[in-house]
């Protein structure tokens, strides 16, 4: 398995709407995604903050989700939301799961 990782911090007041966007604009694209076992998204709304992880089958599809532009669709949704300047991700593989 393999884990791709975004990170980001929301503008203030917006943490409702990022949620709402998430769900009924950004899910059905990434529930579309190859290989997508879950993801998994996590706020932290005192410090304005969000944590999206989604797991995938392999290395391979993580990479395809990266490459094939639903990704930066997602952003693009939810950019009304994010401080842009503060998105920063990484992939990596699942070594332990419990």
């Amino acid at each position: 398995m393999y884990a791709n990782v975004t990170s980001g911090e929301i503008l203030s007041g917006k943490m409702n709407e990022f949620i709402k966007i998430y769900d009924e604009s950004v899910k059905p694209i990434v529930e579309k995604l190859t290989g997508l076992e879950n993801l998994y998204v996590l706020t932290d709304e005192p410090n304005s903050k969000g944590l999206i992880v989604a797991i995938y089958s392999n290395k391979e599809d993580a990479e395809n989700a990266n490459a094939d532009g639903h990704v930066q669709a997602a952003i693009g949704k939810l950019a009304s939301t994010l401080v842009i300047e503060s998105i920063a991700r990484g992939s990596y593989a699942v070594s332990i799961k419990i």
